[in-house]
């Protein structure tokens, strides 16, 4: 799966956005994105966290949502905001601060699981081999996998997009059993580094 740079995710829909609607309050801002972050980061941005009790209580089925995903331990979940459109990027920049969670990835590609709580299902942009291709999101499901250390991404214009960032460590026969269900579903979705989409 390691040239698999974007897949849908299967599984079932079940997050209310009205509790994120009503209740994301960003108090940060990084590039194109202001967010909040709702792991504790006792152990360092990339290190073994946990989602914090009072995220759990105002964002409840998104927290069970998220304890649906293949992690054994979760280092990161931020709530964005995009204001702009993205500049191709990879979103797992500083392996050096963080080279287990960093193997981890790179073993488990793709493995940067995000989930879209609002926004257009054509925006995102997969960069391979010089050509941009679109990740369509398909209406019947939430969440996505992208490669996170070297998949090339981007975002047009989305004013309002709202998505979910997060970042663990893989339990890897719990995620491949889920890309495998995935492909299943979504295959015609999928990117991979030499093909493109499968139509």
């Amino acid at each position: 799966m390691s040239e698999l740079k974007f897949l849908p995710i299967d599984l079932p829909l079940m997050i209310d956005k009205e509790e994120i609607y009503n209740g994301f309050e960003p108090d940060s801002e990084f590039h194109a994105w202001e967010f909040e972050k709702l792991t504790d980061t006792t152990d360092g941005k990339y290190g073994r966290n946990y989602i914090k009790d009072e995220s759990r209580e105002r964002f409840p089925t998104l927290c069970e949502y998220i304890d649906l995903l293949p992690y054994d331990a979760i280092s990161n979940v931020k709530i964005n905001c995009q204001r702009k459109p993205t500049v191709p990027h990879v979103d797992f920049t500083q392996p050096e601060k963080g080279q287990e969670l960093w193997k981890n990835s790179v073993a488990n590609e793709p493995c940067g699981y995000r989930i879209v709580i609002k926004g257009a299902t054509d925006v995102l942009k997969i960069h391979t081999n010089d050509e941009i291709q679109t990740a369509y999101m398909p209406e019947e499901t939430h969440a996505y996998a992208i490669d996170q250390s070297s998949g090339l991404h981007s975002v047009i214009d989305d004013p309002g997009r709202i998505t979910v960032y997060t970042t663990g460590f893989i339990n890897k026969d719990k995620h491949d059993k889920l890309i495998k269900k995935s492909l299943d579903k979504y295959r015609r979705y999928a990117i991979y580094k030499e093909t493109g989409p499968i139509r």
